[in-house]
């Protein structure tokens, strides 16, 4: 009787630990699964963002629904960071600008939760794509000590990666109808130019032939 009970409790254990790993693996998966929709859910809305505002907005109103936190995005404007979109109850006052442009100048996180500038109240990951340095995402929790799981800052990496690289092709589109807008304007003056040059030119030769009877 001892040994079947051992035996059993044996048997036992392997299988509620087996039930428990089995579970947690579901669990992980179901979890990855949500994330790769969330993500996608966002990559499809901002592949329709058309302007850098459309993209911001959809940005911002993604990762506040997703993880529950007042969000700012900010971006170099004459040769320092502003604050381009937000949520309603977040405000960037000097102090919280100096903590995001270390983020933008060297690339990395700072401000709350992290080891550098912790004291700030708004954690600043820089938007970073191939290419350079665009700008920088700030949230913040809406709730009091509510940290990100370790699933969520992997999303938050993804959306993050998504983020930049969207907030840079809209820039680049919008410089690019911006070039082609300046080239149309060119065009048009040249056009004007000549029309006006040769609208003036007979009028000159008339003058100039009767200048000549005349004399």
């Amino acid at each position: 009787y001892i040994l079947t009970f051992i035996g059993l409790l044996v048997v036992g254990l392997i299988i509620s630990n087996s039930a428990a790993l089995l579970r947690d693996q579901v669990d992980a998966l179901r979890r990855s699964g949500q994330q790769s929709q969330a993500l996608n859910n966002m990559s499809r809305e901002l592949t329709a963002a058309i302007t850098p505002d459309e993209v911001m907005q959809t940005v911002i109103r993604n990762v506040s629904d997703m993880f529950n936190r007042e969000t700012v995005i900010l971006l170099p404007e004459n040769g320092r960071l502003a604050v381009k979109a937000a949520t309603p109850h977040i405000a960037i006052g000097e102090p919280e600008l100096a903590v995001a442009d270390w983020a933008f100048k060297h690339g990395k996180e700072a401000g709350r939760g992290t080891t550098t500038l912790p004291a700030a109240d708004i954690r600043y990951r820089p938007l970073i794509t191939a290419r350079e340095t665009v700008g920088v995402l700030g949230t913040r929790p809406q709730a009091p000590q509510a940290d990100l799981s370790d699933d969520q800052r992997v999303l938050m990496e993804g959306v993050t990666n998504l983020a930049a690289i969207a907030i840079e092709r809209a820039s680049f589109a919008e410089k690019a109808a911006q070039a082609e807008m300046l080239r149309n304007t060119e065009k048009l003056q040249t056009a004007l130019l000549n029309s006006i040059s040769h609208e003036l030119r007979t009028p000159l030769t008339l003058i100039h032939a009767g200048v000549e009877i005349a004399q």
